[in-house]
């Protein structure tokens, strides 16, 4: 069947839709033994795993989707330099020939629309478009935060801000495990960076107050944790953080500002039919462990 892979994955996703979600499980178990090279699959399933909070299933999935990612990648570009070949389209020839002969191995090679169009064979209306590919890095890379390998966390969370630099949620993250990580600098440097893409967060800037309180800069903090109550009246913990700081209670303040840095919840998106299937609460994932 040409698009059995292709028609499967839109199918396992359906079955999600429905409820059905061990039905999409196993039938994604099926395909990936026939077509292990075609990468949505992988991206599905570390999809539901993650819906079903199995984390460390979650981590082999999407590191075996950005796996599968560098070998398509190829074979993607050099699909197309054929087809401009054969199309007589010299310019664009030599463009593509140029990225193979400069790309040994992709950095992060994620479902491009080139690459989309080549694993759906061009099914029009039936694929969407590709997922948005910075998200596979920025789960991997929260997921190894939650282990505490901060250095896995580090790389793929860089990697999600090569591919889309100006996003806020992103940038926090890695602030975060800097700070867990015990660089302070660099947690702010990026937080900052966060913040010059939106300035009114709350998570924002209960973080870059938290990291004031670690470098004892009382009055600065006191003033971002006011402007995040003008973001969020009801944040109970700025109020906290307030009443601590305004008491005194200097350790007290130091302890709660380590054990609170937040991150942006993931939303959980399927990449076929853009299937919203709900957020998964990262707000204390620093303190959590798998």
């Amino acid at each position: 069947v040409p698009h059995y892979a292709e028609a499967g994955a839109f199918l396992a996703e359906l079955y999600i839709r429905l409820g059905r979600t061990p039905a999409a499980s196993g039938l994604i178990g099926e395909m990936l033994e026939r077509r292990p090279d075609f990468t949505p699959l992988y991206y599905i399933q570390g999809q539901i795993y993650l819906n079903e909070n199995q984390l460390r299933s979650s981590i082999d999935s999407f590191e075996n989707y950005i796996a599968t990612n560098h070998v398509q990648h190829r074979l993607a570009m050099e699909r197309e330099l054929r087809v401009d070949l054969r199309n007589g389209f010299s310019v664009l020839a030599a463009q593509v020939n140029r990225r193979l002969t400069l790309i040994e191995e992709p950095r992060f090679g994620l479902i491009t629309r080139g690459l989309w169009g080549f694993m759906t064979n061009g099914l029009d209306g039936l694929m969407t478009g590709p997922p948005v590919d910075s998200e596979a890095y920025r789960i991997l890379g929260l997921l190894y935060l939650q282990k505490k390998r901060y250095d896995l966390a580090k790389e793929h969370l860089l990697n999600a801000i090569e591919v889309a630099p100006n996003r806020s949620g992103t940038w926090n993250d890695i602030g975060v495990v800097h700070a867990l990580s015990g660089d302070v600098d660099a947690a702010r440097k990026a937080i900052d960076r966060a913040l010059e893409v939106d300035k009114k967060s709350e998570i924002l800037l209960i973080n870059s107050a938290n990291l004031d309180v670690l470098d004892r800069r009382w009055s600065t903090a006191v003033k971002k944790f006011q402007a995040s109550l003008m973001s969020n009246p009801n944040g109970s913990y700025s109020r906290s953080m307030l009443e601590v700081i305004s008491g005194g209670h200097v350790e007290r303040a130091v302890s709660m500002a380590v054990q609170n840095m937040k991150i942006f919840p993931i939303t959980i998106t399927l990449p076929i039919t853009r299937f919203g299937m709900g957020s998964l609460n990262t707000t204390d994932m620093p303190t959590r462990q798998i």
